[in-house]
């Protein structure tokens, strides 16, 4: 079963018309859903399913103790690193998740670098990702690392802010998983042109999932 890891920022903690018939679609394809227990997002998501009684859903948290599980859904244990705290201790799940998963969607208010963070490890591991920009009202859909390049120039403008601020979390996978390519951080241009070729030839290898998705609209 094709798994769809859903995540989003604490400010995004309504659903709009469009994001529930994303979220739809995925229930009719009867997706499997990964996704973490933060409130925000993560809880507004998690009613969603909860609501329509969707069984499909797997919760994952930190050391086997959630925040929130609305559908009483099981639940998926993450060690954290030793001594890891705050952003680092709950980004493990995460990194967990973009690594399990066949594709994201993610609910980005444009400013959350967790969010961000996972944008950028789900496409390092060629991964597409549906990406519901608050600000704008609209999903963009990204298969490569140049798609999230586009995106970041038209919300963080020429400073890069919004991009400088996940730049060392990027392409993470979790201990024991043999990482696929090089972080991107600080990279030329050069370099970053020809990873984004990688993860376009990884991407022919992984079905599109924000198409698939997308198709209820």
């Amino acid at each position: 079963m094709k798994a769809v890891f859903i995540g989003g920022s604490r400010k995004v903690a309504r659903l709009n018309e469009r994001i529930r018939q994303r979220l739809g679609a995925i229930i009719e394809r009867e997706l499997r859903v990964y996704m973490g227990d933060a409130p925000g997002a993560d809880k507004a998501v998690q009613q969603f399913f909860a609501d329509r009684h969707y069984e499909h859903v797997i919760v994952y948290c930190v050391e086997g103790r959630y925040r929130n599980n609305v559908g009483h859904w099981p639940i998926r244990p993450v060690e954290p690193p030793p001594q890891a705290r705050g952003f680092e201790y709950y980004a493990s799940k995460d990194i967990q998740m973009a690594a399990d998963a066949s594709f994201g969607m993610m609910l980005w208010d444009g400013n959350s670098r967790g969010t961000l963070a996972n944008i950028r490890n789900l496409l390092a591991h060629g991964k597409p990702v549906a990406v519901y920009l608050s600000p704008r009202r609209e999903f963009q859909d990204l298969k490569r690392e140049s798609d999230l390049d586009q995106l970041l120039s038209s919300v963080a403008g020429k400073d890069g802010e919004s991009e400088s601020r996940v730049a060392p979390h990027q392409a993470e996978v979790p201990p024991g998983r043999r990482r696929r390519r090089k972080s991107t951080a600080g990279s030329s241009p050069t370099v970053r042109s020809s990873e984004s070729k990688q993860i376009a030839e990884l991407q022919e290898e992984t079905v599109a999932g924000p198409r698939e998705i997308a198709e209820a609209e």
